[in-house]
């Protein structure tokens, strides 16, 4: 289960620098006209937030069906609409009861449990940077959050916006419910992190422009 998880993310560290290559004419561009300096930790943040969705898009789509002529899902219907349906499925494949903790062992090895972690997991950093960097409020990260969900999802049951002839992933309700729990978690992680941290919002405060030169990049 673990190795499904690894394969994607090495692939994302593998493609970073070719993503950060082409970020970083348009980063200076928008950071030289917006702030007339870079900051290395607004930079550092930026760049780190880009490996991070590289990271989540990756592990939403690989890995890959061998064929874009690829043959269709063996469930009904391309979606699942009833929320919490994980419940059900830990409580069938984990055989845990709650009269008996000595069988909660048993989550660390399922599938189903493991699954609704992950999806909790995959956005706890997207929470913590809208509320750390972009300084948003609550329900502007829960709403952040849900719309990187259904992107996720729609990406997932569309094929990849056809690329494939098949979905090979459905779209299911519980991994919007688990994302928007890891984004609000994440928003609620970041207030505590946060206290360690610079505000994001007053990095130029100490700031004067007078005083540094202007580099032959920022011309």
């Amino acid at each position: 289960m673990l190795d499904f998880y690894l394969f994607p993310i090495s692939y994302a560290f593998y493609t970073f620098p070719i993503a950060a290559a082409l970020f970083t004419l348009p980063f200076l561009i928008v950071q030289y006209r917006r702030h007339g300096y870079i900051h290395k930790y607004r930079a550092f943040m930026l760049y780190l937030l880009l490996l991070y969705l590289m990271n989540a898009v990756y592990l939403i789509i690989l890995p890959l069906p061998d064929s874009v002529h690829n043959s269709p899902p063996e469930a009904e219907s391309y979606a699942q609409w009833i929320p919490f349906h994980f419940v059900a499925d830990i409580a069938r494949e984990t055989g845990v009861k709650l009269d008996s903790p000595a069988t909660y062992v048993r989550l660390l090895t399922e599938r189903a449990f493991l699954q609704v972690v992950f999806n909790v997991l995959l956005t706890v950093p997207f929470g913590m940077f809208m509320r750390h960097y972009f300084r948003t409020q609550w329900a502007v990260c829960l709403l952040g959050t849900l719309l990187l969900s259904l992107f996720f999802e729609i990406t997932q049951v569309t094929g990849i916006y056809g690329i494939f002839d098949y979905p090979y992933r459905l779209f299911d309700v519980d991994d919007l419910m688990t994302n928007m729990a890891g984004g609000m978690l994440g928003f609620v992680l970041a207030e505590w992190l946060g206290r360690w941290l610079p505000r994001t919002d007053k990095l130029d405060e100490r700031a004067d422009l007078t005083t540094r030169r202007v580099s032959y990049t920022q011309r």
